[in-house]
């Protein structure tokens, strides 16, 4: 029998607007690390690239590294650059 792991995703502001909704799930056959989050959310969503190269992530209300290794049903944020003035 094969474990999954599942992560949810959130997405704000363009990232939300390409993946058409503001979170989704991902699913692992083995533990996860926030840039394998990623690389799957290019995979899928091929016009959120570059804004996932730039987007800082976060899991539960911290900033973490891509290679952060993330439990199952974790949530992490994708928190794409902002700017102000």
């Amino acid at each position: 029998m094969c474990k999954s792991v599942s992560i949810e995703v959130e997405f704000y502001a363009g990232a939300a607007a390409i993946v058409g909704e503001r979170k989704i799930c991902v699913e692992f056959t083995q533990p996860a690390s926030v840039s394998d989050v990623r690389r799957q959310l290019v995979e899928r969503f091929p016009k959120l690239q570059g804004l996932a190269e730039q987007s800082r992530w976060a899991v539960q209300a911290c900033f973490v590294d891509e290679d952060y290794l993330l439990d199952n049903n974790a949530m992490v944020v994708m928190i794409p650059p902002v700017s102000g003035g």
